[in-house]
């Protein structure tokens, strides 16, 4: 049983809460992806809070990352701020869960009443989010369903880019 957390680790990230939360569980691991190098006093932290209950991949494939999204307990996405905020969705898209606060695009992204949704700087709700998925709950309210990957599909970020540009230039 492990967590994900994917990217950087600058402090709106919120990597602090990810392994807090992970810590609470005292047995799932958590899974820490790219962002570059464990810095020393991320190690320090990981080591005093999880034990040996972490592992770091510095650069898997994308096929590697989906059976990491697929097989996690959850992908963890804390941040208090995204631009647009892909790994939960290439997390969804790859049949696995996320849990992210209710900020920004995030809010965007996430069809209506995603149960991985938490609000916003409510660090408990988002612990309590992870326990239970460790301690039992359903999976039957996290079963990615048609309809978020339609969601999801009808989203075109390539052509709202590509509008933004195209109205810049006129």
């Amino acid at each position: 049983k492990y967590f994900l957390f994917v990217g950087e680790r600058r402090r709106y990230k919120n990597f602090w809460l990810a392994v807090e939360a992970v810590s609470r569980t005292k047995t799932a691991f958590l899974y820490v992806c790219g962002g570059g190098c464990l810095r020393p006093n991320e190690k320090a932290f990981l080591h005093r809070k999880l034990g040996d209950r972490f592992k770091y991949f510095s650069f898997p494939t994308i096929s590697e990352l989906k059976v990491l999204y697929k097989n996690s307990l959850a992908l963890l996405y804390p941040s208090d701020y995204e631009g647009f905020g892909l790994p939960p969705m290439e997390c969804i898209l790859s049949g696995g869960r996320a849990i992210f606060q209710d900020t920004s695009s995030l809010r965007e992204i996430a069809p209506d009443n995603y149960p991985g949704m938490v609000p916003f700087k409510n660090y408990e709700a988002y612990t309590e989010k992870v326990l239970a998925l460790v301690e039992h709950q359903s999976n039957d309210d996290w079963q990615v369903s048609e309809n978020y990957i339609h969601y999801w599909q009808r989203y075109s970020m390539t052509a709202n880019t590509i509008g933004i540009y195209e109205k810049l230039l006129i």
